[in-house]
């Protein structure tokens, strides 16, 4: 009891306060790799989904393109109908004042009613599948359905590299949702480091200012400057599983890589025929409207000198239609593909059109 400071009794010691004030800094020199292998795993994630960013980005462009061509395509469809019907009603007009005259027969005037029919039902469901797409380009643009837009026609999609190698090689290198892939292999990669870097040792410094009171405050005061290495020896199995676990991560997404770049590789191959065969249709069509115009001019002719019948003008008539609505079709079709393309390659950008 003579000592003066607790404990008062060192044989009987009796209960007393301590508040431990605590200033202290630690700073890792060698931790395995695990420091620098949870930045390349950050640092990968973050890559990973800025390009899975820019492909989500891409496929919105695609589709408000595939709205914006289903727009197009229909109106042109709908004008192509509306020329055909007032050609029709025209054909019927003279038909009716022939039969009345009693030079055509009935079964001819009916002929001429049924095909203004079928014309007038053509345009109606152009309308109306413009209508429905014209609604998707609104939706897809986060506009009311009952908003009133007016779109400018441009020119379609630029053309782009031909050569399926190059074009291969431009798409396994620049595909946004491959790259992503990518990058999520290489964080599994890291991840697997940050794994492997609990079977070796960690060194640190450390230094420690502490104060000791039965009240609060900063009396008798001690520090401590000192370097600490932690090494565990065994853990019974505990790192080797998330070894394990991190490494099989890390193949199943090398594996998955290699399907992407196949995947990828198809929808290439494929996309780059279609765009080829869309523009030799349309070649060959354009060449099949202007014989199928001249084919219903002399048709006409023919049947207002009375050698030709009225099927025959119609059969005529009819495939002008048709010739006209495939040319539209085929082009519709080649934008679409070389939109496809740029999106595999990632390069569709809003410069494309």
């Amino acid at each position: 009891s003579a000592l003066g400071v607790a404990p008062r009794n060192l044989n009987q010691p009796s209960d007393y306060s301590n508040i431990n004030t605590r200033l202290e800094a630690q700073m890792p020199l060698y931790t395995g790799g695990k420091l620098d292998a949870f930045v390349r795993q950050a640092k990968s994630y973050l890559a990973a989904a800025q390009a899975g960013d820019q492909a989500a980005q891409q496929q919105l462009m695609f589709m408000v393109i595939q709205a914006f061509e289903g727009v197009s395509t229909a109106e042109a469809f709908a004008d192509v109908a509306e020329k055909g019907v007032k050609a029709a009603e025209s054909f019927v007009k003279t038909a009716e004042n022939l039969t009345t005259q009693g030079v055509m027969v009935r079964s001819d005037l009916l002929s001429a009613k049924v095909h203004l029919s079928n014309v007038k039902l053509q345009r109606d469901q152009a309308y109306n599948q413009r209508d429905i797409a014209l609604e998707q380009l609104k939706m897809l643009m986060g506009m009311p359905l009952d908003a009133k837009i007016e779109l400018n026609k441009g020119s379609g999609v630029a053309a782009c590299e031909c050569d399926l190698p190059k074009v291969r090689e431009k798409a396994l290198r620049n595909n946004p949702q491959l790259r992503a892939v990518r990058q999520q292999a290489e964080a599994a990669a890291s991840a697997l480091d940050v794994a492997k870097s609990d079977y070796l040792p960690s060194v640190g410094l450390v230094a420690r200012q502490d104060w000791n009171d039965d009240t609060l405050g900063l009396n008798h005061n001690s520090y401590l400057v000192a370097a600490n290495l932690s090494w565990t020896l065994t853990d019974f199995g505990v790192t080797k599983a998330g070894v394990d676990r991190a490494r099989a991560t890390q193949q199943e997404l090398q594996s998955q890589i290699k399907k992407a770049e196949q995947e990828l590789d198809f929808k290439v191959s494929e996309a780059l025929r279609k765009a080829k065969e869309a523009q030799t249709r349309i070649d060959a069509l354009q060449l099949n409207v202007q014989q199928a115009d001249e084919a219903s001019r002399l048709t006409h002719q023919r049947h207002e000198g009375g050698v030709a019948t009225i099927t025959e003008v119609l059969v005529a008539e009819t495939q002008k239609l048709k010739a006209q609505a495939d040319l539209i079709a085929a082009r519709q079709e080649g934008n679409l593909q070389r939109a496809l393309l740029r999106v595999l390659t990632g390069e569709l950008s809003e410069s494309m059109f």
